[in-house]
């Protein structure tokens, strides 16, 4: 899902290009109870690859690219944030912590 606000474009969700699903899996366990009552039973069945829907094969950075060169273009307030090194020890905090 995007979202945009205050000029700024917000992504909640994750992209999956050519990932391990079963690997996946096995690392989002979910509570069963979570389940109960509802349409999807697992975790499996609520995700895919895009590659798997491409018509030709793709390298990672092309299709990154090719993703950002679209939300620029629609969006033209639009710039990349890079992590500068105190971002960088944040997120390596946060991995230690969680």
């Amino acid at each position: 899902m995007l979202k945009l606000s205050k000029n700024r474009l917000f992504h909640y969700g994750t992209l999956l290009f050519k990932s391990s699903l079963e690997k996946l899996s096995l690392a989002l366990k979910a509570n069963p109870i979570k389940f109960e009552d509802k349409a999807a039973k697992s975790l499996r069945n609520r995700v895919t690859n895009i590659c798997d829907y491409l018509s030709a094969p793709l390298e990672i950075e092309v299709f990154k690219k090719m993703i950002l060169d679209k939300i620029r273009k629609e969006n033209k307030y639009c710039s990349i944030y890079d992590f500068t090194d105190s971002d960088n020890y944040a997120v390596k905090i946060l991995e230690v912590l969680f």
